[in-house]
This record gives structure tokens, C-alpha cells and sequence, in this order.
């Protein structure tokens, strides 16, 4: 049987408010920051200079007066929240940072903040259309076609329902609006009142995988289509590559999501001589951590890793592995603190993390304290390293 596509969305279109624009600016216009963020965006990197423009325009801003107007919620340190992909961010007149206060990636912050300054009131149409119908000046560029977008969510879903809806679910997605015969449809609030939906066809005996992206046709009306693309192709970057894992990863863990038993684990990281020799040459300038040669005739009968660089390397295991404490990895003590093994050359790196004990403060009601233990394991599975540390973590928000 021949598929058939729809195009529509989860309510019936409804009257438009007028869109108001807070710089008075036209919401169509392209905006040259964001020209320069779309010609690179795939690759996640740099843009600082384009951030820091951006950050100099909120310094000046009126956040309470913006927030309103987009009916954005205000937190008691008088930030903006803006949810964004299953994440909430945080906007105040400096910065933007996610909700434990690390930051996020240069485009990202910026498409926020771009969002926020000049995003304009107005209601969803509750109708989808293809991206080209609400095209700006940047879409026919070759990285930002409609078929760019679509085809690493086909080469990374084909075959894959499940894996997709449940990656969906934790950027926020939900099934909904209505799609052709043999395929399921997925509706993503981008930012609020941003609708976007996915239609997937999965791969069978007659059709190849197929996906199709259709915004709300009201979504040019609250941001220029320049910022909405540029927030498109990082929803297809969270949605089909390991940044979907470290967003879900990324909601906090409050004192009261913790007990012990629990295990945490980290991706490997691999090290080499230079790597070695340049931790060394700065931290720990020992000849077995600098000279091949001179390392034969050590206690170790060989080239090792200064035992600090295999700390450091167990603390930035930690912080992009899932433990995700609220408030970060802030220690207060160690009560254990071992080498067991040398680190060489070629070994990969994990850390394992298991919670032994929570408990309360009883000076600090807004926090408590877990007692985790970490250990660092090679490639083998031997471990390097043992460490024992109490972290001090938030404890979760009041219900009223």
C-alpha cells in the first residue's frame, strides 16, 4: 500500500493576536550574527565573538519587561527561564547557562538570547507547514536544506521506532498531529509556542526511511526565520547525535533523588604520550613523566601518567559522566585516596561512581551531603584509582 502524507497540527487554527516586536524592529529581518552562527552551526564550535556581541545587547535589556512579554517565567535571582529541548535555561543580563549553572554551547546561547530579545507576541497556528514555505534568505544554502536537516534523522532512526521515541521524550517530544499511513509524528515545542513536528517513515519492503521537519505556521511571527533555523539545526544535532544523551543526562539529581546502592558511570577517555608530557611539563615535572628513557630506570620500569593527571582526568570523567549532583560536583572532604596501578600510555580511562551514603545537613536545611565512591579503571577493568569523597548536594525544591 502507497503511504500518504498530511500536513496539520494538534488544534484547529485560531485567530492571531498581532505580533509585537519589543526593538520595533520587523520580525522577518535577517539578523548578520546569525547569518554567520547558520554557515556553521553543524559543528558546534566557537562563535564566541557572535555570544559576546549578543551579551553586550542583553547587558542593556529590560529581562523583567522582555519575560513578560513573552510570558516567560522569572526565578528569585530575577533570571529568565526558558525551556528549550527538554532542558531549561537560565537568561539574566550577563549570561546564559543551564539550569545547574553550566554553560551551554556558544549557539545555543546565542539563539536564546537572540529568542528572548527580540521575540515577538502571538499565538501557534496549530498548523504545520514545510520549512520552505517560512524560508528566509539562508535556507537555499546547501547545509540548511530541508533535505540536510532531514537526512541524519533518517540515516540515525532507520530500523530504530523505539530508540527515537524514547530519545524524543527526553527533549521533550510527544506523539500528536496527524501523519499518512506507516509512520508516527512528533510534536516538539522548540521554545514556547514554537511548535515543530517530525513525521518518520520507517524503512520497509517497498519504501526507504523518510522523515519530514513542518513548523507551525505562526512560528516566523515570534523569531526570524535566521534564528529558527539555527534552533532547527541544533534540535536535529540533540536529536541524532550523544548531545541528546548528556541533555537528558544534564536534569539534576537533588539530594532527595539519591540513595545508596546507586552507580553512575562515564564514557573512556584515552591518553597519550603528549598528553602525558604536557600535564607533566606543568604540574608535575618529574623525568618518568617527561622522558621515555629516563622512565626505564625508574621505580615504574617505564613512561607513566602523573598520578594528579589521572585525578584530573577522574574529575572530568565525573563532571560529563551521570552523577550530576544539583549545584555540581562540589567536594567537601576525601575520606580515601589511593593509586593502585600506574596509567600508561594507550590505556583508556572510565570511572565507575557508587553512592554509599545521604544524608542531611542539620545547619544547612538547603542541602545535605553524599558520600560516593570513585573508581578509575583502565581499559582491562583494573582500577587505577579508588577515591572516597563527600559532595556537598541541594536538596530539592519545597512543594507549597
Amino acid at each position: 500500500m502507497k503511504r500518504r502524507s498530511a500536513q496539520s497540527g494538534e488544534q484547529e487554527a485560531s485567530e492571531q493576536d498581532s505580533p509585537t516586536c519589543l526593538n520595533g524592529a520587523s520580525v522577518g529581518s535577517t539578523c548578520k550574527e546569525l547569518e554567520q552562527m547558520m554557515t556553521e552551526v553543524a559543528g558546534f564550535g566557537g562563535h564566541r565573538k557572535i555570544y559576546e556581541d549578543l551579551v553586550k545587547r542583553l547587558a542593556n535589556a529590560d529581562i523583567a519587561t522582555l519575560a513578560g512579554h513573552l510570558n516567560l517565567p522569572i526565578n528569585t535571582a530575577g533570571e529568565v527561564e526558558v525551556p528549550f529541548l527538554g532542558a531549561t535555561y537560565l537568561i539574566s543580563n550577563t549570561d546564559v547557562r543551564r539550569i545547574d549553572r553550566r554553560r551551554c554551547s556558544d549557539v545555543t546561547a546565542s539563539a536564546l538570547i537572540h529568542y528572548v530579545l527580540t521575540g515577538c507576541s502571538s499565538r501557534p497556528a496549530g498548523i504545520f507547514v514545510p520549512l520552505a514555505e517560512l524560508a528566509g534568505p539562508l535556507f537555499k544554502k546547501s547545509s540548511f536544506s530541508q533535505s540536510a536537516l532531514e537526512g541524519p534523522i533518517i540515516k540515525r532512526f532507520q530500523g530504530r521506532i523505539q530508540e527515537l521515541l524514547s530519545i524524543a521524550a527526553s527533549i521533550g517530544g510527544r506523539q500528536g498531529g496527524i501523519s499518512g499511513f506507516g509512520s508516527i509524528s512528533l510534536i516538539f515545542d522548540v521554545l514556547p509556542n514554537i511548535l515543530l513536528q517530525l513525521i518518520f517513515y520507517d524503512k520497509d519492503d517497498e519504501f526507504p526511511a523518510r522523515a519530514t521537519l513542518l513548523l507551525d505556521a505562526h512560528a516566523t511571527q515570534f523569531i526570524d526565520f535566521e534564528a529558527l533555523a539555527v534552533l532547527i539545526s541544533i534540535f536535529v544535532q540533540f536529536l541524532t547525535n550523544e548531545v541528546t544523551r548528556e541533555i537528558a543526562d544534564m536534569k539534576e539529581r537533588y539530594l532527595e533523588d539519591f540513595e545508596a546502592g546507586q552507580t553512575f558511570q562515564s564514557e573512556r577517555i584515552r591518553i597519550d604520550v603528549d598528553r602525558i608530557k604536557s600535564f607533566a611539563a606543568e604540574f608535575d615535572p618529574q623525568p618518568f613523566h617527561l622522558d621515555e628513557r629516563a622512565a626505564t630506570d625508574s621505580i615504574f620500569r617505564g613512561f607513566v601518567a602523573s598520578g594528579w593527571h589521572t585525578a584530573a582526568l577522574t574529575m572530568k570523567l565525573m563532571v560529563e559522566g551521570d552523577l550530576k549532583p544539583a549545584g555540581g560536583i562540589v567536594g567537601a572532604s576525601f575520606d580515601e585516596f589511593r593509586w593502585l596501578r600506574p596509567v600508561r600510555p594507550g590505556d583508556e580511562l572510565r570511572v565507575e561512581s557508587e553512592v554509599l551514603e545521604v544524608r542531611a545537613s542539620k545547619s544547612r536545611p538547603d542541602q545535605g551531603v553524599i558520600k560516593v565512591r570513585t573508581t578509575t579503571l583502565n581499559q582491562n577493568n583494573k582500577a587505577v584509582q579508588v577515591l572516597v569523597g563527600n559532595l556537598i548536594v541541594l536538596r530539592g525544591p519545597v512543594s507549597s
